[in-house]
């Protein structure tokens, strides 16, 4: 994979809003940890908080310069669907083999976060922009009126 500026950029600032949604939505899970909630509905509280925030942060600034969008946020969701269970699945295995809730949510959130990343860029918010200016330009040529060559002979 070969990064140019523009790639090199959208996965700095993918890791700034993911570190700021990261420090938010753990502090919130180990808050409810804290507070006696058991680790799968905490889990779920920072998933729910985490989606709002991360799809505000990544669609208004990571990937601000793609337009044209197909259902960015359903896309999302769908996203973060995926994503909570192969979380859920590595945080219940964590815990399972003996690991607290807090730093087994540590470890499984790096395989999440790579899962995540990869489809918001390939899928969430992929661009459409080079196919609508195709299609723009394709319906704009179709419009034209045909012209009429001729051979040079006044007839």
């Amino acid at each position: 994979m070969q990064l140019n500026k523009t790639s090199l950029a959208r996965l700095i600032k993918f890791s700034l809003a993911g570190g700021i949604n990261t420090v938010v939505t753990y502090a919130f899970y180990a808050g409810l940890i804290w507070l006696g909630v058991h680790f799968n509905p905490a889990l779920a509280g920072e998933y729910i908080v985490g989606i709002v925030l991360g799809f505000l942060l990544n669609r208004i600034w990571t990937f601000s310069d793609r337009r044209h969008l197909d259902h960015p946020f359903r896309k999302y969701l769908a996203t973060y669907a995926l994503v909570f269970l192969v979380n859920l699945v590595l945080l219940n295995a964590l815990v399972w083999a003996g690991l607290h809730p807090l730093p087994g949510q540590a470890v499984a959130l790096g395989l999440a976060t790579l899962a995540s990343y990869l489809l918001q860029k390939n899928w969430v918010f992929k661009s459409r922009q080079k196919q609508v200016i195709r299609q723009q330009a394709a319906g704009a040529m179709a419009k034209e009126e045909p012209v009429l060559e001729t051979s040079g002979v006044d007839g």
